[in-house]
């Protein structure tokens, strides 16, 4: 079987579209995590006016694609239930939204995944930290957030998870603060946020989204990009390992963790 394509495989495509080369006219299968990058970078293709925005639209016959498209352009938002489901993507809106959907990824996790009681409470409050992000930083105000998606797939044993959104990026947000006025690109943004607890509010370090990184990567590969950066963070015995670079630009911050 033909690898899924990854968040990475999406930058590679972005890249041809940034060099002006042409978009392949068919992809194979979107992983989750690939489906909402793919779903923000099309947005930011439409907005942009570029044409890599019509192939798009001939790739929509993927099904997690589908999905994550049709969530991010029609703010379809999480339902009042709180049974357990394999997979979701879902428009990021208000707290009670999100909170719903944490409590439905928790119960995927343990119901279908089989995880502990403690590691799907652990995975699902970091998933909401990440989610927070979104509505809290990717706007000039909290209540003007930018478009952005949250998704899991749950199976035994397994999981993957994406948030992501088309805002302002970390570097722009952290020039709120004037503590982190200096930082010049989003790759010191991202390493600022992830090592040096940076945050965009001046009322005291921020700990929360780089305290879900960390609890994340232990469980699996985690992927965080912002502008024209990433950041990858892996664990395994020895600790966790991390390694960034540079990507075709995409505004906004999207994060990705799978656990294979």
């Amino acid at each position: 079987m033909e690898p899924e394509l990854s968040i990475h495989d999406i930058s590679e495509l972005r890249f041809l579209v940034q060099q002006g080369e042409p978009l392949p006219v068919r992809i194979g299968s979107c992983s989750l995590a690939g489906a909402v990058h793919l779903a923000c970078s099309a947005w930011f293709w439409r907005q942009s006016r570029l044409p890599a925005f019509s192939t798009y639209q001939g790739w929509l016959g993927d099904t997690r694609l589908a999905l994550a498209w049709e969530a991010l352009t029609s703010n379809r938002i999480a339902g009042v239930d709180y049974a357990a489901h394999s997979a979701e993507v879902l428009t990021v809106t208000d707290t009670d939204s999100q909170t719903r959907f944490a409590n439905r990824f928790r119960k995927s996790l343990m119901e279908i995944g089989g995880f502990s009681t403690a590691d799907a409470r652990g995975l699902a409050g970091a998933l909401q930290e990440l989610v927070d992000n979104v509505t809290q930083h990717s706007g000039p105000t909290d209540d003007s957030p930018a478009p952005g998606l949250m998704a899991y797939e749950v199976s035994h044993e397994c999981f993957v998870f994406a948030a992501g959104d088309i805002g302002r990026g970390a570097l722009t947000s952290l020039h709120d603060n004037p503590n982190w006025v200096a930082l010049r690109s989003e790759e010191e943004a991202l390493k600022a946020i992830l090592e040096r607890q940076a945050s965009r509010r001046s009322t005291g370090p921020g700990t929360g989204f780089r305290d879900a990184v960390r609890a994340l990567a232990d469980f699996g590969q985690l992927s965080v990009g912002s502008g024209d950066a990433y950041f990858d963070v892996v664990a395994d015995a020895r600790g966790r390992t991390g390694a960034g670079g540079r990507r075709a630009l995409l505004p906004g911050v999207q994060v990705a963790v799978l656990r294979p």
